[in-house]
């Protein structure tokens, strides 16, 4: 595994994520029903859950950097 994975690997462990891997994003398929229901904030927890993660993260993201 490269550097670059093992840092991210680890940002994520360090953001409180309980599991993260590496991802071969050519597999991906986006379905616009979710992109659309995700900017409706349908389900109210789009902007809570990303104003927490920023909050956990911006310490580590710091420190992360020196790695």
């Amino acid at each position: 595994m490269s550097d670059f994975t093992e840092r991210y690997l680890s940002i994520a462990e360090d953001c409180g994520f309980d599991h993260a891997s590496p991802l071969d994003v050519s597999t991906l398929q986006v379905e616009a029903w979710v992109r659309d229901t995700c900017a409706e904030d349908k389900c109210h927890a789009y902007a809570a859950r990303s104003k927490s993660v920023k909050r956990r993260c911006r310490s580590t993201n710091t420190a992360s950097s020196s790695r």
